[in-house]
């Protein structure tokens, strides 16, 4: 008797992460259509990956994992291809508290993409001229010029939408929302510091890349015309 309900027990258990995984596999599925990418990787025991190509702009999607253990952190990671014959360079993080564990860990995540930018440029903080925007976020630029030129109102107005937007991510028990920007090179890449497939979010979020994008690339066409002019 003792062995038919260990056996129950097992099973029930086995169904129970059966049902929840095939739950996360259909949520996988849905985003991927929704985003209209090509599913990559995304089967039971691993991440998303998406790839395609939306408006002759090559889009990817990728979730990823930091640290280790009880330091670990998960990571949605959406990116764009971009003309960028200006060669901007741009990186936007949330405003946090330079006490709390959140805005060490941000920084620490921080690092390596610091790394690759200032081996690019030499990077600055930036302050747009917005003050809800600048108390919002840290903004790293090499030419303040340019990043004032890319962060039009209905761009900044649109990443503020986002910051309010929920996140899983824990402080001491606090949900807080936060973001983190690059634009390096022929990419613009858009973290976030949880693994919630929210379709919703990710629409809104893909808009705004496309219009940054848009707005980088009408700004090198006007200075390469003003340049030959």
């Amino acid at each position: 008797m003792e062995n038919l309900v260990i056996v129950g027990l097992v099973f029930f258990l086995a169904l129970c992460v059966f049902l929840v995984m095939s739950h996360n596999m259909k949520k996988k599925d849905e985003f991927a259509r929704f985003m209209k990418l090509r599913k990559v990787a995304g089967g039971f025991f691993t991440d998303l990956m998406l790839s395609g190509s939306i408006k002759n702009r090559k889009v990817a999607f990728k979730q990823e994992r930091v640290g280790y253990g009880k330091n670990e952190r998960r990571i949605n990671q959406l990116e764009i291809s971009v003309n960028n014959a200006q060669n901007i360079t741009l990186e936007l993080k949330p405003e946090l508290g330079s006490n709390s564990f959140s805005y060490k860990f941000l920084n620490d995540l921080a690092k390596k993409a610091n790394n690759a930018i200032k081996k690019l440029a030499q990077v600055k903080d930036v302050h747009i001229g917005d003050k809800r925007f600048d108390d919002s976020f840290i903004i790293k630029a090499e030419n303040a010029e340019e990043a004032k030129a890319v962060l039009i109102p209905q761009i900044r107005s649109q990443m503020l939408q986002l910051k309010k937007c929920k996140s899983s991510f824990l402080d001491m028990g606090n949900t807080i929302n936060f973001f983190h920007l690059n634009i390096m090179g022929d990419k613009i890449i858009f973290k976030r510091y949880d693994f919630i497939l929210d379709c919703a979010y990710y629409g809104k979020t893909l808009k705004m890349l496309f219009e940054l994008a848009e707005q980088i690339e009408s700004f090198s066409e006007a200075n390469a015309e003003l340049k030959n002019s």
